[in-house]
């Protein structure tokens, strides 16, 4: 049996190897601790504080009575999300808090299925959920907040998109509703992550309060609505507020580890599909972890701090009762005491005569469609429409009431509204939504860019080196986070000095997505039109992760097509600055080239630059001298392959993408940081067009390659980080 919290020293080291990867992980939250010792090295320190402080508690309160009446915790929801479907219902947190409150009571549809040597060991934990009626402010609330990010994709801390939504945890348990949660990169792990939390040894003193509560993805929130599905019942929320109590995995994170509670049995490791059928499992065999041979009971599949389907789990045992006593006891002391529970209005009393609130406005529309080509403006051709949908929230019974510049209609009070927009132009829409208890108004200016069906520029080739008045204003930065990393116009670091666009990226945030929009043009005066441009990139350390894509659109920005991507080391041109990058010589700028065959026959194109912080920030990109125009001689056609290679990093697995300029002899060989030739692919004699060759380097040591592309005779270079 599994011994209670004792003190344990640990090292770094000692946490970032002690866990095994799994063939899934459906919890993240023993990773992110590990990821966050890698980041603050003294956290170990507390790690180790804090077990000292709940064994202490438990054996000074061994065999005492405990205090009677429940520990109710206010609760505040945070839903992050790109108004789709992640965006739920009211009706569906309240599943959720329900769901929680009858597993942490013994009171779950699923406790009579416990079997008989394991039953007596459940218990009742004695805690009820509750959301707040009060915020931190004290002002009127029901305990759900929502706000559009695109963060809500691939949400992970270092994303930092619990900024924009949270409260007070010494008050609440605050949980955050996303999309999808990455683990990202360094993380390495494999399957689909569903939720994770934060233990509570890392709020005092290290000062990681605003990262504390739980975070849930939203088709595993509650047991309706978008997770009325098979096998789930609510229960991710169950064991991420286990661990935010203070509770480990039952395996111990490790092959037949400890979980520091005597009454579970100990698991050779996380359990995926087992259920009441497998009773007793792994008693017998190499996966029985030596244990006594007395000890027939087999593993504790069922309980919540498994990864068995919601379906099969059923519990907590005493012994992680003792440590979630201990947890409330010190660290989380505050949040069930009767003065916070006021504060908060979560008493009996406030909730059984909670007043309505006013609503917070909010709308969403139809070209706020999700992922990648997400904008803060609608961006359609004159004579289009948009249809507006109010997403109000924290109010009922509401009324609305619209406002469109330059639409038709120009108002309205319905719910959702068609409005037309006849004319070109940038347009404000308001939305005011009003209750007897109070309004809430949501304007947002410049909301829709109406383009002309006719291009900006008719004639071309063009060409735009940004400077003053050369008609850089014309390119739009789209920057949704409202951060000062984004897009903008510099009048001084471009090639060869001059004005440029450049990405601030030096403090960036992982995740992050920026972009520029170019103006319209019509192709159709440019025969066999190729786009180039040049960039200088630099990296700030050994291993970047920055994305850089370019889409085009022929319908005004409504919709956009992916053209090309560049990743990690691919796109960068200079070497390493560990200072906020500025060009200091042309010699740091190259210059990238895009076909454009696909739509050489549109004549109102637009062109985005889109850009990704990756986990490592490397450091500023600068874009000059964007030209589309005529690709004349054999020597350009040659130069204007568009060589790429991804993703860089690779894992072993890579793509050499580009574009062959008339039919002639392709190969691609690779070589390692000595020269030897480690693999050669020859394609033969290919006709023109764009191609992607696969490269295998999976049974290669980690290290720096070359990537080198010949067709017939000429030759091009990419460098490749295998990791």
């Amino acid at each position: 049996m599994n011994k209670i919290f004792k003190p344990l020293l640990l090292t770094t080291a000692f946490l970032i190897a002690s866990y095994s990867v799994h063939a899934q992980e459906k919890c993240a939250t023993w990773t992110n601790m590990q990821q966050e010792m890698k980041e603050h090295p003294e956290l170990a320190t507390q790690y180790e504080q804090w077990q000292t402080t709940i064994d202490n508690y438990i054996k000074e309160h061994k065999g005492k009575p405990k205090n009677g009446g429940k520990r109710i915790i206010p609760v505040v929801v945070h839903v992050i999300h790109e108004y789709g479907a992640e965006n739920i219902s009211k009706e569906q947190i309240i599943s959720q808090i329900d769901a929680l409150n009858e597993d942490f009571s013994r009171t779950n549809n699923t406790y009579n299925n416990i079997p008989t040597p394991f039953k007596a060991l459940a218990a009742d934990c004695n805690i009820e959920f509750r959301l707040a009626t009060k915020d931190d402010m004290g002002n009127c609330t029901d305990g759900i907040v929502r706000v559009y990010s695109p963060k809500s994709t691939d949400a992970t801390n270092r994303s930092r998109f619990k900024d924009l939504s949270y409260w007070n945890s010494n008050k609440y348990l605050n949980i955050w509703v996303v999309k999808s949660i990455d683990a990202g990169e360094s993380m390495q792990i494999p399957g689909t992550v569903l939720g994770y939390a934060q233990f509570p040894y890392n709020i005092f003193p290290s000062g990681l309060m605003s990262t504390d509560g739980v975070v849930l993805r939203s088709d595993h929130t509650g047991r309706i609505g978008t997770a009325m599905q098979p096998g789930r019942s609510g229960r991710t929320a169950t064991h991420e507020v286990g661990h935010w109590l203070g509770l480990r995995h039952i395996w111990g994170d490790a092959q037949c580890g400890n979980d520091f509670v005597d009454d579970t049995p100990i698991a050779y490791g996380p359990n995926f599909g087992v259920c009441w059928d497998k009773y007793p499992y792994h008693v017998t065999g190499a996966q029985n972890c030596n244990r006594s041979a007395l000890d027939t009971l087999g593993e504790m599949f069922m309980n919540y701090m498994d990864y068995s389907d919601d379906d099969c789990m059923a519990m907590f045992t005493h012994g992680q009762l003792e440590v979630m006593d201990a947890t409330l006891n010190s660290f989380r002391k505050n949040l069930w005491s009767a003065a916070n529970l006021e504060a908060t209005g979560t008493r009996d009393e406030d909730i059984a005569n909670a007043s309505p609130c006013a609503p917070t406005a909010d709308f969403s529309d139809n070209r706020a469609v999700t992922g990648r080509t997400q904008y803060q403006i609608a961006m359609i051709c004159e004579g289009t429409s948009v249809t507006y949908k109010e997403a109000s929230y924290g109010g009922s019974n509401n009324k609305f009431a619209w406002e469109f510049e330059g639409a038709n209609p120009a108002s309205s009070t319905s719910s959702q509204v068609t409005a037309t927009y006849p004319d070109a132009g940038v347009y404000d829409v308001k939305l005011t939504v009003n209750n007897t208890t109070g309004a809430s108004t949501m304007s947002r200016e410049n909301y829709v860019m109406v383009s002309s069906k006719t291009a900006d520029y008719t004639s071309g080739p063009y060409y735009e080196d940004f400077e003053q008045g050369g008609g850089f204003e014309k390119w739009i930065s789209i920057n949704s986070d409202g951060s000062d990393n984004k897009w903008e116009h510099n009048p001084y670091f471009g090639f060869g000095g001059g004005g440029c666009f450049r990405m601030s990226n030096f403090r960036n945030t992982y995740n992050e997505i920026d972009k520029l929009v170019s103006p319209s043009y019509n192709l159709k005066s440019v025969s066999s039109p190729v786009l180039s441009f040049k960039m200088a990139a630099a990296e700030r350390g050994s291993r970047p992760y920055d994305q850089f894509t370019i889409f085009t659109s022929g319908n005004c920005g409504q919709t956009w097509s992916q053209k090309k991507a560049w990743s990690g080391a691919a796109m960068l041109t200079a070497g390493i600055f560990t200072a906020d990058y500025k060009p200091g010589s042309v010699d740091e700028w190259q210059t990238f080239y895009l076909p454009l065959s696909t739509v050489a026959n549109n004549d109102n194109l637009r062109i985005m630059f889109e850009f990704k912080a990756g986990s490592v920030g490397s450091n500023n990109i600068y874009i000059d001298e964007v030209n589309i125009g005529t690709a004349l001689g054999t020597a350009e056609l040659y130069e204007q392959t568009g060589f790429s290679v991804f993703p860089n990093p690779s894992n072993g697995t890579a793509v050499a993408e580009f574009f062959v300029p008339h039919a002639g002899q392709v190969n691609v060989m690779v070589y390692d940081i000595t020269g030897n030739l480690v693999q050669q692919i020859s394609k033969g004699k290919v006709a023109s067009g764009e191609m992607q060759v696969q490269l295998d380097l999976s049974n290669s040591a980690a290290g720096l390659y070359t990537v080198r592309l010949d067709i017939d005779g000429k030759t091009t270079f990419r460098k490749l980080i295998v990791e």
